[in-house]
């Protein structure tokens, strides 16, 4: 956990953490040629998202993404299989900009492409 500008960040990269009963999973990069910064191949990318979903993230933060090619969302096909062979999940992701904002997958999983946008998650209130 980092101390920022008088708030609390945490650093997701290929770790889940618990805030408020919410477990969030991260992993940075693309996929691309791992001798470069801020690549990751599409192997290790897929066996990370994997890693984080049996982790028992509840919410997966993702630089780059899954495609949606019927609707022609850029992203990459192995990660879209990834997602899809888990439990239906929550992804909010970047990378590169999506004419929409949010795609389901098969399996119900949905994703946000958060690309210049700013996402607020907010706790439902209970009718206690």
């Amino acid at each position: 956990m980092y101390h920022v500008l008088g708030g609390w960040t945490h650093y997701l990269d290929r770790k889940v953490v618990e805030l408020d009963g919410l477990r969030l999973g991260g992993l940075s990069g693309v996929v691309g040629d791992p001798r470069k910064p801020l690549r990751r191949s599409d192997e290790e990318f897929v066996e990370w998202i994997e890693r984080l979903l049996d982790d028992g993230a509840e919410i997966l933060v993702l630089h780059d993404g899954p495609e949606i090619p019927d609707r022609r969302l850029r992203g990459q096909a192995s990660i879209r299989g990834a997602l899809e062979r888990a439990r239906p999940t929550l992804v909010l992701r970047g990378h590169c900009h999506w004419n929409e904002a949010v795609a389901r997958l098969a399996n119900g999983t949905q994703i946000v492409n958060a690309h210049e946008k700013v996402v607020v998650l907010e706790r439902a209130a209970s009718d206690e």
